[in-house]
């Protein structure tokens, strides 16, 4: 249901989401949608958060894989259709929201989550060296924003994916100051403790992604037993 309501928010908009049109959709009846949920409101939610869930398996692969911290960040961009659906999706949500209070707060909860998944990665690639939680805060804002409108004006068309990885790729070397090298760390004390900290900040990365999986979980799980009852 979700992934036919997905689809049918990429081509349309909000508007062209149904529970008739979603049944359609999915080859199934409007009897088994409202089996699932109650009403058009509640399936956009679902919908959302599996839209989000989607980033967030991409951007965990991303991080797994080991690639830099721009690498990780440009899984967030529309740069093949996938990605281009998902972010459409967001994009319409968003205009949704200026409207629709439950979505406002859904969105304000997802920025949040995002910020957090922001600031892993900022610790994780080692730009976080001796800044505070604050500093770290706004640089995460800083690059939320940019991946943010990016991401819009690639799904309006306006960017290539060559001038958005391009336009990615200056505003976080602007953003953030380059690693500290690597280079002999492990011979000396000094070393050793970088070498630590350097593991601490991935087993921190991985806590912000299970945390965030969970908080969706809970989600998911609230909502069903809200159906259920």
């Amino acid at each position: 249901m979700a992934a036919a309501a997905s689809r049918l928010l990429a081509r349309g908009g909000l508007d062209g989401v149904t529970v008739r049109e979603v049944a359609a959709e999915a080859g199934s009846s409007t009897h088994v949608v409202s089996h699932y949920f109650d009403g058009k409101s509640e399936l956009l939610l679902f919908t959302l958060r599996e839209a989000s869930g989607r980033s967030v398996e991409r951007m965990k692969a991303a991080m797994k894989a080991g690639l830099d911290l721009t690498a990780c960040l440009e899984t967030l961009l529309p740069l093949d259709e996938e990605r281009l659906a998902d972010v459409r999706i967001w994009t319409f949500f968003w205009a949704g929201a200026l409207s629709d209070p439950a979505l406002e707060a859904e969105l304000k909860k997802f920025g949040t989550v995002w910020r957090h998944l922001f600031a892993g990665l900022i610790d994780l690639h080692g730009h976080g060296e001796n800044a505070d939680a604050d500093a770290i805060e706004m640089l995460a804002q800083r690059l939320q924003a940019v991946v943010a409108g990016i991401g819009m004006y690639g799904v309006l068309g306006a960017l290539s994916p060559g001038r958005q990885r391009a336009l990615l790729h200056v505003s976080v070397r602007s953003i953030l100051r380059p690693p500290a090298p690597e280079a002999a760390v492990s011979e000396t004390p000094e070393g050793a403790l970088a070498t630590e900290n350097k593991r601490l900040r991935r087993f921190l990365a991985d806590l912000v992604l299970r945390n965030a999986e969970l908080e969706e979980r809970l989600a998911a799980a609230g909502a069903a037993l809200d159906v259920d009852a």
